[in-house]
């Protein structure tokens, strides 16, 4: 196993547990070793796919083994990996840690300029290194999540006057030179030859002074996995040390402003734990450098969910609302490398490519409290987020100005109409549903509950656009100005099963719930929406119920009130009534008006959710309200609602008809026989898939519009078409669901064919 933490960070951990500091500060020489060539290879070998992974990996253990050992071998440890390199500290011990620490840079120096270039079946990729040398003091610190997040990892961090001396003195630095910074040259004057560089006192190293020697590496011990890494690392990362992918991949860089001090941070990154356990992702890193604080975060790893954009956007958004701090942030969506750096005696679990690149570049360019998206991101916020052009922008490291958004804020919307085109197909679909929801539109007094209907299908085959379009029907306003029918959109996630989560994501908007708003005004809105409620309730035993549940649904919402009935029960009291109080919302509901909870992604439902519809199936049989889901289709013997009775709506893929309809709708004209043959080939009747690929194509000129009809640009078949970022997610996602046996076993079989 690949040692990921270092053994200065597990040391100090186990000395707290026994009661010591969490944070503190010592003297040591920094060394920076920034490697560049690996944005080039990591470019290069993402566009030959999943196969040129291992190749990447081969190429990180080759550059990394021989430098990461030059640095223990003369005593020093490394704190920590940024982009392309790192940073060793070689704690202070009279002046020998100066020289080890150059003796280490040397050993780098050679091993690269020996070693220029690395071959692959994929070509030539050339490597070279740059190098800083600072000493002063350093900093240290160790974030525990609090009790209630105390199973997700804790975070450390190392800072101060080396670390930035050393990356100030590299920045000075040209391939293959090692530059000192003014305090290392007057303790190192005499041992060694120099040449001035730049103008602040600093000396490129060219050689020892005659006579002098620096010291000898030392034999390693074998590796060892060291103890104590679990608390640092999640589980997910654990499992997936063995080997890197190229992955779609959400990156966020944040900046913290006026953080200089463990007692500044901490209360940040408790708000980052947080809104993690909410939100996921993985939190990379937690530095301090010429930058200034920073935390890097990815969504999309190790494993992925085909709401890793909306979520990171959430993230970035909420973080000003749990922190009084200013930020801000660059994010990116780009395929990039996802694996171990390093080597096995020191390594971390990262991401490498352009991604990361452009998410630090958009962070340092945009104004405080600016959230920069680049143009990738944002085309993917959909009607949720909205996102506003600022402009082209260079940025050092990319050839042509870019694109650059910012993040405004989210909206969620009103209505479920939000799907640009015309739907396609789906009639006789249209009519189940509509037969399916018909007991509640009958006279009242003859009104029940319809059951629940689940709408199933593979990804991208329409069940959430089926849905909304009939929803949008059934709520619009009657010849009277009535609806036939009110609904709830209540979302699950994969990623976060909170208990109650998709009961959760519809109270928030039905309680009129503002994330920026304080607890007493987000209190009073919560009073308002049930107050009206219950005076709009006749049965008075059920307004009983509402105003007695009145504290375990604003629990629901983070609303607490002191000396309530919540407080002061037990854990299973407070479970059982919130299950009543969460169906006394749902009659009274549907009483006022039909409901229809439309549960999307059903076959997320936590326990605890699918408990609220047990009680609802139980105690509001005779009232007008139904469950309509989306569900992928069930795999295993448990079935999607466990013993449950309801009806299942299995979606199909499209007609050929159908898909040339479809692609019209898409571009805005007909299309050729070649183009739906395209289509048929490789979208194999899901709609999805067809959008995608035709966007696809008409971003990179493949679609050429010839009279009436559209056709392929010339050399553009269905083998030259590969599969676009966000299809290429819906299968990561689905394959990150699996165990790592069946994983790899699916993806051999790939290998072999479809």
């Amino acid at each position: 196993m690949q040692n990921i933490v270092p053994h200065f960070i597990l040391e100090k951990h186990g000395n707290i547990q026994g009661g010591g500091e969490t944070h503190g500060q010592f003297d040591a020489a920094a060394l920076f070793v920034d490697v560049s060539g690996f944005s080039t290879a990591t470019h290069a070998l993402s566009q030959h796919g999943s196969e040129a992974a291992e190749v990447m990996a081969d190429i990180m253990g080759c550059i990394f083994d021989p430098l990461v050992d030059a640095v223990y071998a003369h005593g020093g440890f490394i704190n920590g990996f940024a982009g392309d390199g790192f940073t060793a500290l070689f704690p202070a011990d009279g002046s020998q840690h100066l020289l080890r620490a150059l003796a280490a840079g040397r050993a780098i120096q050679a091993h690269i300029a020996a070693n220029p270039v690395h071959d692959t079946t994929y070509g030539r990729f050339p490597f070279a290194v740059k190098l800083g040398l600072a000493h002063g003091p350093v900093h240290w610190g160790i974030l525990y999540p609090a009790e209630a997040d105390e199973y997700a990892p804790a975070a450390y961090y190392f800072g101060g006057f080396a670390i930035d001396g050393a990356a100030e003195a590299e920045h000075l630095s040209q391939p293959g030179t090692l530059i000192l910074a003014p305090e290392v040259l007057s303790a190192l004057a005499e041992l060694v030859q120099t040449l001035p560089a730049g103008d602040e006192g600093h000396a490129r190293v060219l050689g020892l002074a005659p006579g002098h020697t620096l010291p000898a590496p030392a034999a390693l011990p074998p590796v060892e996995a060291l103890p104590g890494q679990e608390r640092f690392v999640s589980p997910e990362i654990l499992a997936h040390i063995g080997g890197g992918e190229f992955r779609q991949v959400v990156t966020v860089f944040i900046n913290l402003m006026g953080v200089q001090a463990h007692a500044d941070l901490a209360p940040f990154v408790q708000a980052v734990f947080r809104l993690r356990r909410e939100l996921g992702g993985t939190l990379a890193r937690v530095d301090f450098g010429d930058k200034g604080c920073t935390l890097l975060l990815f969504w999309g790893v190790p494993a992925g969910s085909e709401s890793d954009v909306d979520r990171a956007l959430d993230f970035a958004l909420a973080l000003g609302e749990h922190t009084p701090g200013s930020y801000k942030a660059g994010l990116t969506y780009a395929t990039m490398y996802a694996g171990p750096a390093g080597s096995v005696r020191r390594g971390e679990w990262t991401c490498y490519g352009d991604g990361i690149n452009l998410a630090a570049r958009l962070m340092t360019a945009a104004p405080w409290g600016g959230l920069w998206l680049d143009e990738c991101l944002a085309r993917r916020v959909g009607g949720q987020f909205i996102a506003e052009e600022v402009g082209r922008r260079t940025f050092k490291g990319f050839d042509a100005p870019l694109l650059v958004y910012t993040l405004a804020e989210r909206q969620r919307p009103e209505v479920v109409g939000f799907f640009r085109d015309q739907m396609v197909g789906h009639a006789a679909d249209m009519d189940r549903l509509e037969a399916f929801i018909g007991p509640l539109l009958a006279p009242p007094g003859e009104r029940r509950s319809a059951g629940i209907l689940s709408v199933e299908g593979e990804a991208g085959l329409g069940k959430s656009r089926l849905v909304a379009e009939f929803l949008l029907r059934l709520t619009a306003p009657t010849e009277s100005g009535e609806a036939h029918a009110q609904w709830a959109l209540c979302q699950t996630d994969a990623a976060v099963r909170a208990p109650f989560n998709p009961w959760c994501y519809w109270l928030r908007s039905y309680f009129q719930q503002s994330p920026g708003a304080s607890a007493a005004r987000n209190k009073r809105a919560f009073g308002r929406v049930l107050d009206r409620l219950i005076a709009a309730t006749e049965d008075t035993e059920l307004q009983t119920e509402l105003n007695r549940g009145r504290p375990f649904l604003g629990a629901l919402l983070d609303l607490y009130w002191d000396a309530s009935p919540y407080a002061e029960m037990p854990p299973e009291g407070r479970y059982e009534l919130t299950l009543t109080a969460l169906a006394a919302l749902v009659r009274a509901e549907s009483r006022r008006c039909p409901l229809v909870l439309n549960v999307e992604d059903a076959h997320w439902l936590d326990e605890d959710s699918l408990a609220v519809v047990t009680r609802l199936t139980r105690v509001a049989a005779h009232e007008p309200w139904a469950m309509l889901a989306t569900a992928r289709p069930v795999v295993g013997d448990r079935p999607l609602f466990g013993n449950l009775a309801y009806e299942r709506l299995a979606l199909g893929a499209l007609s050929s008809a159908e898909l040339a309809e479809l692609a019209g709708e898409v571009l805005g004209g007909p299309v050729d026989v070649e183009v739906s043959t395209l289509l048929e080939a490789r979208a194999e009747g899901n709609p999805f898939f067809a959008e995608q690929i035709l966007r696809f194509l008409q971003e990179k000129g493949g679609l050429v519009a010839d009279g009436d009809a559209w056709r392929l640009a010339e050399g553009v078949g269905a083998g030259a078409v590969c599969l676009p970022a966000d299809v290429r997610l819906i299968f990561t996602s689905r394959l990150d669901a699996l165990s790592r046996e069946v994983r790899d076993v699916v993806q051999t079989a790939a290998v072999l064919g479809r």
